[in-house]
């Protein structure tokens, strides 16, 4: 990527954010879990632009076979405060800031996001994205859940896009993704059981291709 333009932004996730960003969908039949308190988009009415994954969790009480990923060193987690709140309450109409405390007590998924904005040369190729989200999911199921499903929106038919996730950790244990429904999601398989209730830190690695034209929105 000779000659790139590198601007580097970091911010927690505002699900305004990126507005189709957090979009959470089962692929199993269970319920999705609670958004971030922010405003949720739409899963039907998603730009044409390269959100990062989306944890879709797939309920299921079998156990755990996930095994440590020892071919690469793992990335570093991010240093986030998930207690401090401000960020989210900063995004929301003063008359609504309340609300942000409430969906964090019922369990609502928070994100961060660090994402690297690549230009071509020229304006003649493809723009990408280059990023790293760390998510604190809560199992807000009723059942524990051994593998979190992320949705891939670009790689779906009509986006034109491309995005793939090189590396994943989960509670500081690098895990190896597999991909899934046709390359438009990536399984997660956990160490052990999430219980209804329980959470998870997972911090992924992406790339995306940014199309310049879709046929989806």
């Amino acid at each position: 990527m000779p000659n790139l333009t590198k601007p580097l932004v970091r911010h927690i996730l505002l699900a305004a954010l990126l507005v189709g960003v957090l979009a959470c969908r089962l692929i199993a039949s269970a319920p999705t879990p609670t958004p971030s308190p922010a405003p949720t988009p739409s899963p039907t009415t998603l730009p044409p632009t390269s959100p990062p994954p989306t944890p879709v969790p797939s309920p299921t009480s079998a156990p755990a076979i996930a095994s440590p990923t020892t071919s690469v060193p793992p990335i570093a987690t991010p240093e986030v405060d998930w207690a401090n709140l401000s960020l989210y309450q900063q995004a929301m109409l003063p008359e609504f800031a309340a609300d942000v405390e409430t969906a964090a007590a019922a369990g609502a998924s928070r994100y961060y996001l660090e994402v690297e904005l690549i230009l071509p040369a020229g304006n003649a190729g493809t723009p990408r994205l280059a990023g790293r989200e760390r998510v604190r999911y809560t199992n807000t199921e009723q059942v524990a859940l051994s593998e979190i499903y992320f949705r891939l929106y670009p790689n779906m038919p009509g986006y034109g896009g491309k995005m793939t996730v090189e590396q994943v950790v989960v509670d500081s244990e690098p895990i190896e993704p597999e991909m899934a429904a046709n390359n438009s999601a990536v399984r997660i398989p956990l160490f052990q059981p999430l219980a209804p209730g329980a959470a998870a830190d997972i911090t992924l690695l992406y790339q995306a291709d940014i199309p310049r034209e879709t046929e989806q929105g």
